[in-house]
């Protein structure tokens, strides 16, 4: 059990240690049913089992599919460094045996826990589930598109399921966040505690976070639906907010102990050194004199080679320079650090958009102020605590803070640009990659400014004629469900969200 985080009771983590084997041996041909699994396993393992195998896929590299941790290179803000770090940034990609079959294992038990929790009246088990659900779905399309979805989890019934389009994948969160909305307001025969290891079984801080969610999934249709989707964006964030989503406590993420094997995603980048700093992102932090930058990166390479901030082009390959990562030093390298999935600045951010294109200008400004301001608030503390063990200037520090706020937060109704709203939620999504590269590709590459495509080191000509847009799917999935595999499509093909 690599990574259940410490305080689940020995209980739970030898009874998921037994469940753990069955995880990654699977393939699509059977969707993942268990035949040594009993057939009334214990609810409160089932729920934390499909909650880890979920949400443990962001912000790490297990087996060379972990696309929320690639999507940085296609964000610039990463660079890769080596191995396939490199090929990615370049664009070479494959069709990986992934770990598709461990999302599915958790899609799996989490119906478990929503059909045996609506029996039993576990109405906070169901709603989270429902909410983990639709979350892990929100990614898988943003990666794939169309996926198995209402053929799939049926094992032998329908060992090779149809492909839902990707209208009918966000139809279908939005049903399962509506459904999480009703169970969450209910009162529970039994209380999730322990079981939940994100937020200890509250039902109000899942009945916010299904907000939230539904925000940035009604904001993903600023292409297909300009009007309604703000429309429906701004209802959501308002409800969110209602419900408690009003600071960073709030905050959705994937939590690591830091002690023994439960170490943070990026804090085992830092080791390894795998993908680092993007040149483009560090130049654009340094020109703006954002003190983000000390609060992201370490300013110093593994091997100490060097002291400072330096950024590898995108595209270059094996390089004998030292670039700086993601570390301990900043607030997201930290092998204690949370890994962020959904946060109260992202829910600003959606509402400053949203606000911009409903064209309430007053708001969208607001809103983005705040946001600016929210993540600046969470992340800059680890500089300052960093600057203070080194005997650097926090004063200055704490000064370049104020000149940024002055700068780039305190916009109005007479100043606001969708410009500024994307560039600066670009800044604040460090570590949210796959987030960040739905916006990137809804807004086809305008911003931040400073995208491009990749060039390799010593040429000219950039590795594609244009962005890449989607990965391709599993080699399990084609060789498992032939049929059903999409498998006419590239990498430069635009995701069905993506299209006006």
């Amino acid at each position: 059990m690599k990574n259940i985080i410490k305080n689940i009771s020995t209980q739970v983590v030898l009874a998921i240690a037994v469940l753990l084997p069955f995880g990654c041996e699977n393939s699509l041909e059977d969707l993942n049913v268990n035949p040594n699994k009993p057939a009334e396993a214990n609810i409160d393992l089932v729920f934390t089992h499909g909650a880890n195998n979920i949400l443990y896929k962001y912000g790490r590299f297990t087996n060379g599919d972990d696309w929320d941790l690639w999507a940085g290179l296609w964000t610039q803000t990463f660079a890769g460094n080596h191995a396939t770090g490199i090929n990615y940034d370049q664009y070479d990609l494959r069709n990986p045996d992934s770990e598709w079959d461990i999302w599915y294992d958790g899609f799996l038990d989490l119906r478990y826990v929503i059909e045996n929790g609506t029996e039993l009246e576990a109405w906070t088990h169901v709603g989270a589930a429902q909410v983990i659900t639709a979350v892990g779905l929100g990614s898988l399309t943003s990666y794939y598109g169309s996926l198995p979805w209402s053929e799939a989890l049926q094992g032998v019934t329908n060992p090779y399921p149809a492909f839902d389009t990707q209208e009918q994948i966000y139809n279908a969160i939005f049903g399962l966040l509506s459904d999480a909305v009703t169970n969450l307001g209910r009162t529970p025969n039994q209380a999730l505690a322990t079981a939940d290891f994100v937020f200890g079984g509250s039902a109000q801080r899942w009945l916010a976070t299904a907000y939230a969610l539904e925000a940035r999934y009604r904001n993903h249709f600023s292409l297909k639906d300009p009007n309604g989707s703000a429309t429906a964006a701004l209802t959501a964030v308002d409800n969110a907010k209602t419900n408690g989503f009003t600071s960073g406590e709030a905050d959705f993420g994937y939590p690591y102990s830091g002690e023994g094997t439960f170490l943070n995603g990026y804090f085992h980048l830092f080791e390894n050194n795998q993908i680092v700093a993007s040149e483009a992102f560090i130049n654009a932090l340094q020109t703006d004199n954002d003190p983000r930058l000390r609060a992201y990166w370490n300013d110093e390479n593994v091997d100490e080679a060097f002291v400072g901030f330096v950024g590898k082009p995108n595209g270059y390959g094996t390089d004998n320079r030292s670039f700086s990562p993601i570390g301990p030093k900043g607030f997201y390298g930290k092998s204690n650090s949370t890994q962020p999935i959904t946060t109260h600045f992202e829910l600003l951010f959606i509402e400053a958009e949203a606000a911009f294109r409903a064209g309430q200008l007053p708001r969208a400004a607001t809103a983005l102020n705040d946001a600016i301001q929210a993540q600046m608030d969470l992340v800059t503390p680890a500089a300052i605590e960093t600057l203070t063990t080194e005997g650097g200037d926090v004063a200055s520090y704490q000064q370049s803070i104020t000149d940024y706020i002055a700068a780039f937060g305190s916009e109005t109704d007479a100043t606001i640009t969708l410009a500024k709203i994307m560039t600066e939620k670009h800044k604040a999504m460090v570590c949210m990659n796959g987030e960040s590269w739905v916006d990137v590709r809804r807004h086809d590459h305008q911003f931040p400014s400073w995208l491009a495509i990749p060039v390799r080191q010593g040429e000219v000509v950039p590795v594609a004629s244009e962005f890449i847009q989607r990965v391709l799917y599993p080699q399990e999935s084609i060789n498992t469900n032939p049929d059903n595999t999409p498998r006419d499509i590239t990498i430069f093909n635009k995701l069905w969200i993506f299209n006006p």
